[in-house]
């Protein structure tokens, strides 16, 4: 188990009894540094972003392995980059890597078993050709230390190829996709998808999803119907990850385009400063009399007469513009008043 965990004492001791030098063992070693989390050539990641249970290969490769060998068997090598997620394209053949078979995360030897079948390479499955997505490209020059787009370099290799891929799912296949519904090819496609939007950098993915929410008829959408599984992804809870690049856009775009209430948890952080809000939320976050509040705003022109005669407190207003205007409302009318306000009439007729 040690030798499984990547535990450097245990890869230096099976080097010495095999006669190896352990420091290229070692470089190529995936070592846990805690709960879910590994480590390889100095990068950290989440347990998500290696294979797991799945056995991945590329069988051309492993009819080299085995032709013209001895013990075919004993040829077949398994190669470190089958076992990263992002790794679906042998770049040697150019054909789709194979799922063997999927088990238990602690189902090595069948693994093993798995690469080693002598029927792996000649089974009867016709080959994906394909390109290496620009998105597996830039994970495998990372291990490398090879420089990429200065946002995708900024967090962790998990985080940047999963908000790549969850970018790319939205724009290919929609908001009301789930990610529980996506096939390994699904998930190539969405990162090759995704690749144009995130390789440009911040500025651009928070363009993209603002177009998100208006691009329905021309109305805002919710978040959640906006959004989809990129908005469900952001709103759990994952010690193991740290998406807050994407969340930080996420959130931003959406403070600025939906009504909001001070205070109210979004996406893990509470809103300190809405964009846009109700009169009920106004009026119940700053202690306010909401009929007070409208007869301000129609009075500065941010409401007409009829939204007032309507006396719904439904009303969106952008808080930006009017914040003076609540500002002097809360601290000059006690709550729920009966006082004129600058020679507006009350809400009520007595006190």
């Amino acid at each position: 188990m040690a030798d499984a965990r990547g535990d450097e004492q245990a890869v230096r001791r099976l080097c010495e009894k095999a006669g190896h030098d352990p420091a290229a063992v070692l470089r190529n070693t995936i070592s846990a540094v805690g709960l879910r989390r590994y480590r390889l050539r100095g990068l950290d990641f989440a347990g998500a972003f290696a294979c797991g249970p799945v056995t991945r290969v590329c069988p051309a490769c492993l009819n080299e392995d085995m032709a013209e060998a001895r013990y075919p068997n004993a040829a077949v090598r398994h190669r470190l980059l089958w076992k990263l997620a992002p790794v679906r394209t042998c770049a040697v053949h150019g054909i789709a890597l194979r799922d063997l078979c999927v088990g238990t995360w602690d189902n090595l030897a069948g693994a093993l078993q798995a690469v080693a079948a002598p029927d792996v390479a000649g089974r009867q499955v016709r080959d994906v050709v394909r390109t290496v997505s620009p998105l597996q490209d830039y994970a495998t020059a990372r291990l490398e230390h090879i420089a990429g787009p200065e946002w995708l370099d900024g967090q962790d290799i998990d985080q940047a190829v999963r908000a790549t891929e969850m970018l790319g799912a939205l724009e290919l296949f929609g908001p009301k996709m789930k990610a529980s519904e996506m096939s390994h090819d699904m998930w190539d496609a969405a990162g090759r998808a995704g690749w144009p939007i995130v390789s440009t950098g911040g500025a651009a993915i928070r363009q993209y999803l603002l177009a998100r929410v208006t691009s329905s008829r021309g109305k805002r959408a919710a978040p959640r119907a906006a959004f989809g599984m990129l908005h469900t992804w952001l709103s759990s809870h994952r010690p193991t990850q740290n998406p807050e690049p994407i969340r930080d856009i996420l959130r931003d775009v959406i403070v600025e385009t939906t009504p909001l209430s001070k205070g109210q948890m979004l996406l893990g952080k509470p809103v300190t400063d809405p964009h846009l809000s109700s009169i009920a939320s106004i009026a119940r976050a700053e202690g306010v009399d909401a009929g007070t509040m409208r007869d301000v705003l129609l009075m500065a022109g941010l409401l007409d007469a009829e939204d007032v005669a309507r006396r719904s407190n439904r009303l969106v207003i952008d808080c930006t513009v009017a914040r003076d205007l609540i500002d002097i409302v809360k601290h000059a009318v006690p709550s729920r008043a009966c006082r004129p306000f600058w020679g507006l009439p009350t809400r009520s007729s007595s006190c």
